[in-house]
C-alpha cells in the first residue's frame, strides 16, 4: 500500500518509470524506461500497419457489394519491412501482393448474405498483422456491375447522376454528377428534404414539418420552378409533377410551362395514388367534380367536396373521364393512351373492388369485382400492355399481363407471392418473389433469376439497373 501511495503522488513520467522498474524487478528483468514526453518524435513502428482503401462502408447507411469487389489495401511503412499481404473471404485467399493490393475479386463463391473481407500482414521477420474491414452485404451474382457508390443515402439515382443526402448533417441532399464526382449542395435550411431527378436537373421538396423554415417545391435546372407548398413528387423524361395539398401541378422542365390542374384532388387519406405521368407528360388524376362551401358567420364555413371522378390535366379546362357517382375511382396509371384503374363500391360493412382498364374503344374489367378491405391490386400502364396482380386461390399473390391485343398471360406460377416494382419500356417485367429479383424479357417469357432483392429496379435507355441504400449497379441478365 506505501509503494502504491508514493507512485500516486508523483509526476506522470517519473510514475510511469517507476511502475515499469517493479514490473521489471519483479520478474527479474531489466526495466526499459520511455524517455519523458514519450518515444523520439518521427519514431517508426516496428509491426506491419495496414490501410484498407477499399472497399469502406458509407458515412451513413449500408453498402451493398454485388458481382465484384475492388480490394485495395497497402503495408504503411515500418522498420521492419512488409513483405507479403493477403486478402481473405472467410478461409479462402482472394488476393495478395508484396506491399499492396488492388484487385477485382470475384463474389460468386461467397455464401450467405454479408462478407467481410480479411487482411493479412507478414514482415521480413515473420510478424503478422490482421486486420479486417467492415461488414458488408453482398449479392454474388456476376450480373450485377456496381457503377458507383456515394457516402449517404440515395434518394434517385441514374447512370449519369445522384440525389444522396446526409441525415446527420440536417438532412443535407446533394447532386453528383457522377462523370465528374462534383457535388452540388441542395439542401436549403429546411427538416427535411427529399429530390428526384429529371434530365438537367433535379426537383426537391423540402418538407419543413416544424414550419420554422423555408418549405415547398423548388427545381435546379429545367425552369428552375419553385411552390410554396409541395408533396408527392413524380419525374419522367422531361416531365416533373407534384402536389400543393389538393392541387395538381406538372412542369414541362425543358420548356419552363406550369400547368396547374383545375380539380381538387382527392384528399390524402385516399387508398393508392392520387395520380400518375406518363412518359410523354400525360397526367390522369383522381379530383372531385364539385365543392359546397357553407358558412355559418363571417369568421367560419366549411367545404364540403363531392363527387370524386377520374380527370386528365389539360392546358384548358381538364377533361373528366369517369361519370359514375355511385363508385369511387381511385389510384390511376396511364401510359399516356390506356388509363388503368380501380372502381370501389362501398356498402354497409364490406367494400367491392374492380380493376378496369379503359381505352380508346372502351372500358374492359379486368378482375373483380373482390370484397376487401383495402385496395387489393398492384399494376402498372406501359406500351400498350398493362401487368398487375391478383390473390390466387391460396391467397398468395400471382402477377398477370394484358397484352395490347387483348391476351392475358400468368406470368407467376402458383406459389410464394410476388410482387411487382417495375415494367419496362417494351413490357420487360422485373418483380419480386421468394427474396429473389426475377426479369421476364416479355410477359410470356421464363422467368429469369436476376439476384437479391436488396435494391429497387429501375430502367434507363431499355437497360436494367438496381439503386440500393448507398450503391448504384447496372444489371446484365
Amino acid at each position: 500500500m506505501r509503494r502504491i501511495d508514493l507512485i500516486a503522488r508523483l509526476p506522470r513520467p517519473a510514475t510511469l518509470a517507476i511502475a515499469l522498474a517493479f514490473a521489471a524487478a519483479a520478474c527479474d528483468q531489466p526495466a526499459a524506461v520511455p524517455p519523458p514526453g514519450g518515444p523520439p518524435a518521427g519514431a517508426i513502428s516496428a509491426t506491419p500497419r495496414v490501410q484498407i482503401i477499399q472497399p469502406v462502408p458509407p458515412l451513413e447507411g449500408s453498402r451493398l457489394l454485388a458481382g465484384r469487389a475492388r480490394v485495395q489495401a497497402r503495408c504503411e511503412v515500418t522498420r521492419d519491412p512488409c513483405i507479403l499481404l493477403e486478402a481473405f473471404i472467410g478461409n479462402t485467399r482472394v488476393a495478395s501482393g508484396a506491399s499492396q493490393i488492388d484487385a477485382s475479386v470475384s463474389l460468386a463463391g461467397v455464401t450467405g448474405d454479408s462478407v467481410r473481407f480479411r487482411l493479412v500482414a507478414t514482415s521480413s521477420r515473420g510478424q503478422k498483422t490482421i486486420v479486417e474491414t467492415a461488414t458488408f452485404e453482398v449479392e454474388p451474382s456476376p450480373q450485377w456491375t456496381e457503377l458507383y457508390t456515394v457516402p449517404g443515402y440515395i434518394q434517385d439515382a441514374a447512370p449519369d447522376r445522384v440525389i444522396y443526402s446526409l441525415l446527420s448533417h440536417s438532412d443535407a441532399v446533394f447532386l453528383r454528377d457522377v462523370a465528374t464526382g462534383i457535388d452540388q449542395f441542395l439542401h436549403l435550411e429546411s427538416n427535411d428534404a427529399y429530390g428526384l431527378l429529371f434530365p438537367g436537373g433535379a426537383i426537391v421538396w423540402y418538407e419543413n414539418v416544424m414550419e420554422t423554415k423555408p418549405r415547398g417545391i423548388r427545381e435546379f435546372g429545367g425552369s428552375n420552378a419553385r411552390d410554396s407548398g409541395g408533396g408527392e413528387m413524380a419525374t419522367r423524361g422531361r416531365w416533373a409533377a407534384w402536389t400543393n395539398y389538393m392541387q395538381l401541378r406538372r412542369d414541362d422542365v425543358l420548356a419552363p410551362h406550369v400547368t396547374n390542374g383545375d380539380k381538387p384532388l382527392v384528399e390524402w387519406e385516399a387508398e393508392g395514388n392520387r395520380y400518375d405521368l406518363a412518359e410523354d407528360g400525360t397526367v390522369v388524376y383522381t379530383g372531385y367534380v364539385s365543392y359546397l362551401e357553407e358558412k355559418s358567420d363571417p369568421y367560419y364555413y366549411s367545404i364540403t367536396f363531392m363527387d370524386p371522378q377520374l380527370f386528365r390535366l389539360e392546358e384548358g379546362p381538364d377533361t373528366q373521364l369517369t361519370f359514375d357517382s355511385t363508385t369511387v375511382p381511385m389510384a390511376p396509371r396511364t401510359d399516356g393512351t390506356n388509363l388503368v384503374f380501380t372502381r370501389r363500391a362501398s356498402q354497409p360493412g364490406r367494400s367491392t373492388y374492380e380493376l378496369v382498364l379503359r381505352t380508346p374503344a372502351g372500358e374492359v374489367t379486368l378482375a373483380g369485382p373482390l370484397v376487401a378491405s383495402s385496395l387489393p391490386f398492384d399494376y402498372r400502364a406501359e406500351a400498350g400492355w398493362v401487368v398487375y396482380t391478383l390473390p390466387g386461390a391460396s391467397g398468395t399473390r400471382q402477377i398477370w399481363a394484358r397484352s395490347p391485343s387483348g391476351n392475358v398471360t400468368q406470368v407467376t406460377a402458383p406459389g410464394a407471392s410476388s410482387y411487382l416494382p417495375v415494367v419496362g419500356p417494351d413490357a420487360q417485367i422485373v418483380l419480386y418473389s421468394g427474396g429473389r429479383l426475377y426479369l421476364a424479357a416479355k410477359p410470356d417469357a421464363p422467368l429469369v433469376d436476376i439476384g437479391g432483392s436488396g435494391c429497387w429496379p429501375k430502367w434507363f435507355d431499355d437497360k436494367l439497373y438496381c439503386e440500393a441504400v448507398t450503391s448504384f449497379f447496372r444489371i446484365d441478365p
